[in-house]
């Protein structure tokens, strides 16, 4: 009985270290839809050396695979722990990424890919409106239909690499922005 008590404590012991020390970061940590992106899962310490077992990206979610080695039994190691994951070029998005070590979840978090078609000087536009840059895409060629959460934002005028809109007024938060061709 006290055998088993002790097998239990440990086993629960390693399981806790393993499934509740994780985090996600990712480099770099403001991705485009042209920058290839790594997701670093890693631990503290506490917890049994585990190896990847692979990645899968479906629709806007991402599950990065790890198990925990086994044989000969596993001592709860006190030594940080660190695995890229080589996630790619993704498209524009928010995706939720889920790490699982041994079919149990350990560490969630959020990856935002930015379009990089756009530019927002400075990264932002206030609630009240105000201008943007939209680069010019290779290939293509005439005017582009640009909205501000469904309200068109005016032409101001064109530089060297890009065109200047100026946004309509929104809502505060994040908004989208649709660039199409205009039908001619």
């Amino acid at each position: 009985m006290i055998r088993l008590k002790f097998v239990v404590g440990i086993l629960l012991t390693l399981f806790a270290s393993v499934a509740a020390a994780d985090s996600i970061r990712f480099d770099p940590p403001v991705a485009t839809g042209h920058t290839s992106v790594d997701a670093i899962l890693s631990s503290p310490g506490k917890g049994c050396p585990a190896i990847q077992d692979g990645m899968t990206v479906t629709g806007t979610t991402v599950t990065l695979r790890m198990s925990v080695l086994s044989g000969g039994g596993c001592l709860a190691l006190d030594f940080p722990f660190s695995s890229t994951f080589h996630l790619g070029v993704l498209s524009p998005g928010v995706y939720d990424v889920v790490a699982i070590v041994d079919a149990v979840p350990t560490a969630r978090a959020k990856l935002l890919v930015r379009d990089d078609s756009l530019t927002l000087p400075p990264d932002a536009v206030p609630a009240t409106g105000g201008e943007f840059h939209v680069r010019h895409v290779a290939g293509t060629g005439g005017r582009v239909v640009v909205l501000v959460d469904g309200s068109v934002a005016t032409f101001v005028n064109s530089e060297t690499a890009d065109d200047v809109y100026l946004a309509p007024p929104h809502a505060p938060g994040t908004v989208d922005i649709t660039v199409s061709a205009a039908s001619t």
